[in-house]
Parts: structure tokens; sequence; C-alpha cells
């Protein structure tokens, strides 16, 4: 067995939020007296949130480049999306309208886990490989991570709140690695954005497999990766090589 360790990244490669994010952003924003549109708030959240990304959000209020991290930070960062989102709500009403969004995302029925994700998992685990599951998440992917069935055989998670830094940061898969064991090459990492999980994790030792987009969604470079049902094929060398890069 090449690599021992399947890390998998986890919203929008095991799990997405049951209704859109624009959908729920907008619903609570408007009981706090915000007036606009679902398509509005999309536009923005999508703005904001990858600005976040790449921005540090430090104790003294302080906003700079950077991907270090913690679970203080992932709240300001949160709190900082909210703010630039809803700039029609008064601070009080974006305060509110923070903690409500961050204890709806905590919630295991905001989520549902992709279809065909419990039974790759379960071949997956069968054939001898162990899981994990590497995400810019913070605390509460934990409990999710516990609460949802399809999810069990995952045996590791490292979030970037309590890694220090997020992805694409290499300390995030130095501290991934560390908590697998083993060397790098032992792991391989599962998702479907290039650069966190794929161009970041090669660049850190680890083997890293591109997948398709979720249904629902589209990329012109989807024909070249691969489908979640398809990783235990894969693993196995029936694709090209070429497919998953």
């Amino acid at each position: 067995m090449t690599n021992r360790w399947i890390v998998f990244d986890a919203v929008g490669t095991l799990l997405v939020p049951r209704e859109p994010v624009a959908v729920t952003y907008q619903a609570g924003g408007r009981a706090h007296g915000s007036r606009l549109s679902v398509d509005e708030v999309a536009r923005r959240f999508r703005q904001v949130f990858e600005q976040s990304e790449c921005l540090v959000f430090a104790d003294d209020g302080s906003i700079t480049p950077g991907y270090a991290t913690s679970e203080e930070s992932e709240q300001r960062r949160w709190q900082w999306v909210v703010a630039q989102v809803f700039d029609d709500v008064p601070q009080a009403g974006r305060q509110r309208l923070f903690q409500h969004l961050w204890q709806h995302y905590a919630d295991p029925a905001a989520w549902i886990v992709l279809p065909g994700v419990a039974a790759t998992l379960t071949e997956l685990a069968r054939a001898g490989y162990r899981l994990a599951v590497a995400s810019n998440f913070d605390a509460r992917l934990e409990g999710l991570l516990a609460a949802l069935p399809a999810l069990q055989p995952i045996e590791r998670s490292v979030v970037s709140s309590r890694a220090g830094f997020r992805k694409p940061a290499p300390q995030f898969y130095d501290r991934l690695v560390a908590v697998c064991g083993g060397s790098p090459g032992d792991l391989c990492m599962v998702g479907d954005h290039l650069l966190h999980d794929v161009v970041a994790p090669r660049a850190a030792g680890l083997r890293a497999v591109h997948l398709a987009p979720a249904a629902g969604t589209s990329r012109p470079d989807a024909a070249e990766r691969l489908t979640l049902a398809e990783l235990p094929r894969w693993l196995r060398g029936e694709f090209p090589a070429e497919v998953g890069r």
C-alpha cells in the first residue's frame, strides 16, 4: 500500500451546507434589519470570504496578510465577514447576527454528507487505509465529524484553528503529518481546491488527488479530475497518471 493515510478536505469534498450559504445569511440578515437580496449577499460573501482566507485577524484588532490563525482569530475572521457583507445592519445587530450564524453552522442539522461519501469511506477503510480530515475550519468541525454517522470511519482531524495556520501554509501540512504520524509520503490529500488540496500538499511532500466538483457545480477542468467514487480505483492504479492531477 503506497499511502497509509487518505486525508480529505471537508467542506465541498465530504459535506456541504444543507442550503446555500447566501440563503442562510440573507434570512439571518433580514431578521436583523438587512434589506440585501440573496444575489447581493452571495456576491458579497464570495468576495469577502476569498479575502479572509489570506488575512490574519490579530488580538489587537489589526488585519494583516498571512495564514496564521487560532480559535479566537477564526471568530474574529467570521465577525469581519459578517460585518463586510451586512454593512446595512447596525453594529449591535451584526454581533447578534454573527452569533446566530456561528451557532447555525455548528449544528449537524445544517449540513449534509455528499452522496457516495459513506460508501467510499467504508470501502477505503476495509481496504486497510486510515482516514483523516484536514480542513480550513475551526473546532466546530470536530463536533460535526462526531455527530454525522457517515463520517465515522474518519480517525483523525486537523483543523486550521488548532494547527495555528490555514492551508496553504506549509506549517499546516507539517502539523497534519505530525498528527497522522510517519512521513509526508505516507499521506495522500484529497480535495477539490487546486492550491489547498493539491499544489501545496505536493510541495510539502504529500501525494494529492484533485477531485471533480460536487454535483450542481461545474469547472472547465473537471473532465481530468476524479469523482470521490472513483478514488478507490485510482488508488489501485486503474486510471491514467494524468487523471486526478
